[in-house]
């Protein structure tokens, strides 16, 4: 796999753009289905209160990690309102 990796070029252009416009396409429908919004709040709040303490460099992986940790302490709650 790292000799085949190694061989073939691969052009990112374009791919932060592509990754941008698939997670808002994802939010979106979520968003649509009104079971399912908390978890995309939860994502929103958790993104915005870790670029206002980590910055716009390093606020990506405590997100993720909040993001995580919120859904698995309050995943029961969501089952039983249909989330």
């Amino acid at each position: 796999g790292g000799l085949l990796g190694y061989m073939v070029s691969f052009n990112t252009k374009g791919l932060d753009f592509v990754l941008t416009a698939l997670f808002v396409v994802i939010f979106i429908s979520q968003w649509k289905s009104p079971e399912k919004r908390m978890p995309a709040m939860i994502g929103v709040a958790c993104t915005a209160v870790c670029l206002g303490i980590f910055g716009p460099s390093h606020f990506i992986i405590p997100a993720m990690i909040a993001i995580l940790v919120i859904l698995t302490v309050f995943r029961k709650n969501m089952a039983v309102e249909g989330v």
